[in-house]
């Protein structure tokens, strides 16, 4: 992973998927841009949840663990997607292995900024849709024969 100190390319990026319309950006929320290359893990199955991460560049898998040792691949994620948001909302560690399968850039928001902020409503309905889906592909994998 590669942090990009790039703050036109992010501002850039904020506005074309118009995460200025949610988040207030006069208060100068933390984000950050990182790069990933092909097959490079983003977030690692158990470990804590540092950021909720916006993908806006790229394709990354989403993989879970199943008892056999053998990971069940859950879904590709292509641009624009929210990841960590299960895992913010329910307060646990991170439920799936996420790994770039291209070359990737995603924002970061640390998780504790999230938490404390009050954001508009539109940023509650995004990550309250989102939530939605992955519980729905979360559910549907855990019917599936081991």
């Amino acid at each position: 992973m590669k942090n990009i100190q790039d703050e036109k390319l992010l501002q850039t990026t904020l506005q074309k998927y118009e995460l200025d319309k949610i988040v207030d950006l006069g208060k100068k929320p933390p984000f950050s841009l990182h790069y990933y290359d092909a097959n490079e893990v983003i977030l690692h199955e158990g470990t804590e949840l540092e950021s909720l991460l916006f993908l806006v560049d790229g394709k990354v898998k989403v993989t879970s663990s199943v008892a056999t040792g053998k990971s069940l691949l859950l879904r590709f994620v292509q641009p624009f997607s929210v990841i960590g948001d299960i895992e913010l909302i329910r307060n646990v560690s991170v439920q799936s292995q996420i790994k770039a399968v291209e070359k990737s850039l995603l924002i970061g928001l640390p998780r504790d900024y999230v938490r404390k902020t009050r954001i508009r409503s539109p940023f509650s309905e995004c990550v309250r849709f989102s939530y939605t889906w992955d519980f729905k592909v979360l559910t549907t994998s855990l019917l599936l024969p081991s």
